[in-house]
């Protein structure tokens, strides 16, 4: 199977900006109830940040067959600067953000 693409597309980038927000580590099946999007899709995402050292898996105490993920320093300044935009963009539209 190949592997996915690394670019960091405008998709993956709201779930990076999305992983950014989370205040703790957090599992692809939370991530994917709060994106709405498939665990597989997000999956697959993280499989990339991580290739790409944007984030990092770690062992959940709680569960051994869940990662905990969360942003690198690199990860993190990507989603501030993501987050920044999207708000920018949400002030000018008029909406409000989630």
């Amino acid at each position: 199977m190949p592997r996915p693409s690394t670019k960091l597309t405008a998709s993956r980038l709201m779930i990076l900006a999305d992983l950014g927000r989370c205040k703790k580590p957090t599992t692809v099946g939370s991530l994917a109830l709060e994106t709405g999007l498939s665990a597989a899709y997000i999956s697959q995402c993280m499989e990339i940040f991580v290739r790409l050292g944007l984030a990092v898996r770690h062992d959940n105490p709680d569960d051994r067959r869940v990662s905990l993920l969360n942003l690198t320093e690199d990860g993190k300044r990507l989603s501030r600067s993501v987050n920044r935009g999207k708000n920018g963009l949400v002030r000018v539209s008029g909406l409000t953000p989630k």
